[in-house]
């Protein structure tokens, strides 16, 4: 056989997911489509009960399901290879999406496709993995990176960033932000530079937050919600009503009141709210270990990978991992009150297809790392 294909390709691929990914997933997704149900079935003043959102969120499951097994089923090389192409259609999509996109709520985030929207900050998401991962793998070693290999990917997610603003997204360019200095830093980032990076992202989002002023009244906002209880601070506010109100039990799925008329994206970015206020402490406290054992999973299958010496799929493993945990633990402090709003979904939990279906192919690339893995090993011990 020849050495020169790599182990992964000269065996046939066997589709045997671990259970320490799919499960905690699955578990998610599923808990999700029950809570979106339970938010939108009882209906509110301003929209009747409807099974129009329960059935478009099981469709939107079953094409995240897609997303999940043809992302798994694509090499790893493969991205590596269309890392370029897959970048240059991130920002051709976020530039696209300022001219024809759709302005909901002062913010012009989505493309439409007759029935459906693309929003092109979850492809990018995607598609920033890939392309960090297969960068930096070229330059890491045991003695760090060296800073030429920071230089392409700063440049590009520079102009990523600023076509974020213009939409604006400014939660996902602090997450898209967050995942990459991390990623940098774990491909081994020296500390002074990380620190470098750090002061410097940290004077740039300071002075973004306080340049505009809608950004300026959320923040004063989220400082003390109950002085602007009726404007900025109405959705913070009507959060952490519905978590008083959910105490250690709940109210019972489906006898939340908040959902009802007061408080908006109920079945969206305050889907946790929702969760609160009916299945109360214990509920928050089984969506917090579930996304617990999945985030530990996938960053476990990095590290294993990376003591292999194959930066590559660890890279890609620990970037999915902290995409997803990163995105969750700001959702969770939006909904405490102890974040200003972002727009950041509950990742696998909230509505919306297009957050599902990207996070379902981030972590299908886990699954492809772990089947490769399993494959080498696998000739190893041949």
């Amino acid at each position: 056989m020849n050495d020169s294909v790599p182990q992964s390709m000269q065996r046939p691929l066997q589709v045997s997911f671990q259970a320490g990914l799919v499960m905690p997933a699955l578990c998610l997704a599923l808990f999700g489509l029950v809570m979106v149900s339970s938010a939108t079935l009882a209906g509110s003043v301003e929209s009747p009960s409807t099974l129009a959102v329960p059935l478009r969120h099981t469709f939107y499951l079953l094409a995240a399901l897609a997303a999940f097994l043809v992302v798994a089923h694509v090499p790893l090389e493969t991205w590596r290879v269309l890392r370029v192409p897959l970048m240059l259609l991130a920002i051709i999509m976020c530039a696209v999406v300022l001219v024809i996109g759709v302005n909901v709520n002062g913010a012009t985030r989505w493309i439409s496709l007759g029935p459906v929207s693309v929003q092109p900050i979850e492809l990018v998401k995607w598609v920033a993995i890939v392309y960090v991962a297969a960068s930096l793998s070229r330059h890491a070693s045991p003695q760090g990176l060296p800073i030429k290999a920071y230089v392409q990917p700063i440049m590009l997610f520079a102009m990523l960033c600023g076509l974020l603003l213009l939409q604006p997204d400014f939660g996902g360019m602090v997450l898209l932000l967050l995942v990459v200095l991390a990623m940098t830093f774990l491909a081994g980032m020296r500390i002074h530079h990380l620190l470098a990076a750090g002061v410097a992202a940290l004077a740039g989002l300071g002075t973004l937050a306080v340049s505009a002023s809608y950004r300026l009244d959320r923040i004063l906002s989220f400082m003390n919600p109950w002085e602007s209880a009726t404007g900025e601070g109405y959705q913070s506010v009507q959060a952490q009503i519905a978590f008083g109100r959910g105490e250690f039990f709940g109210l019972g799925l489906g006898d939340g009141v908040q959902k009802l008329a007061y408080l908006p994206e109920s079945h969206n970015d305050f889907i946790l709210a929702v969760v609160a206020e009916e299945l109360g402490l214990f509920g928050i406290l089984a969506v917090v270990v579930l996304f617990a054992f999945l985030i530990f999973h996938v960053l476990r299958v990095g590290r294993r990978v990376w003591c292999d010496n194959d930066p590559y799929p660890a890279l890609l493993a620990w970037g999915v991992g902290l995409a997803i945990g990163l995105q969750a633990l700001i959702n969770y402090g939006v909904n405490l009150g102890v974040l200003p709003t972002k727009g950041l979904t509950l990742p696998l939990i909230s509505y919306g297809g297009n957050s599902l279906i990207a996070t379902a192919a981030m972590l299908g690339l886990v699954a492809r790392v772990e089947m490769e893995t399993d494959i080498e090993e696998a000739g190893d011990d041949d």
